[in-house]
């Protein structure tokens, strides 16, 4: 065979390859199950395992929570503090309700701050916090890094109580107990 031929030759061989490849004949995976953007988005979404944890928290003090996420093409992150005030000690009292707020510290750098809520009178009370993650990082490791919230107590409200006999009775609320809850939703294969 001459050289001419032999280039000629390579030359098709290579158009042959290049064709099948981006036919999609040839699987240039290599085995390390990454897939395009294209594919994370079309599969479903479902949602995590809740994990939680509890506390004590004193009037007007903060206490921090961490958390890392382990999933992978994670869409949304939903946190959730409940508490609930003890039921007043005197006879027709009222045990006045407490307050809290939640700061969310993102991987990404950003903060997400609640309203301060006080919950009813004899009722839970709840704050719920939902971030979204922005679509860039949904396919990067920076929505898995580790989360911080601060559960802040604000103002407790007293426990008290009046009667014609004994007048004016109050007790301080010194704090309150509460749980925090958080899941993560997240595309899968």
């Amino acid at each position: 065979m001459n050289r001419g031929k032999i280039i000629k030759l390579i030359i098709i061989c290579l158009i042959i390859i290049s064709f099948l490849s981006l036919s999609g004949c040839i699987d240039n995976n290599d085995g390390n199950d990454e897939y395009s953007e294209e594919d994370w988005r079309n599969w479903p979404i479902i949602k995590s395992s809740e994990e939680s944890e509890s506390g004590y928290s004193s009037e007007n003090s903060s206490e921090i929570v961490r958390f890392d996420i382990t999933g992978y093409y994670v869409t949304k992150v939903i946190i959730e503090l409940t508490w609930e005030d003890e039921p007043s000690q005197y006879f027709n009292g009222t045990n006045e309700p407490d307050s809290f707020n939640l700061t969310v510290y993102i991987p990404w750098g950003e903060i997400s701050n609640s309203n301060v809520i006080f919950n009813q009178i004899n009722k839970e009370g709840q704050i719920i916090v939902t971030i979204e993650v922005p679509e860039d990082d949904i396919a990067n490791s920076t929505a898995y890094d580790e989360w911080t919230v601060n559960i802040h107590c604000g103002e407790c409200g007293d426990d008290s109580s009046f009667t014609p006999l004994l007048g004016m009775q109050t007790t301080e609320d010194a704090g309150n107990e509460w749980e925090l809850t958080y899941y993560y939703e997240y595309h899968t294969n």
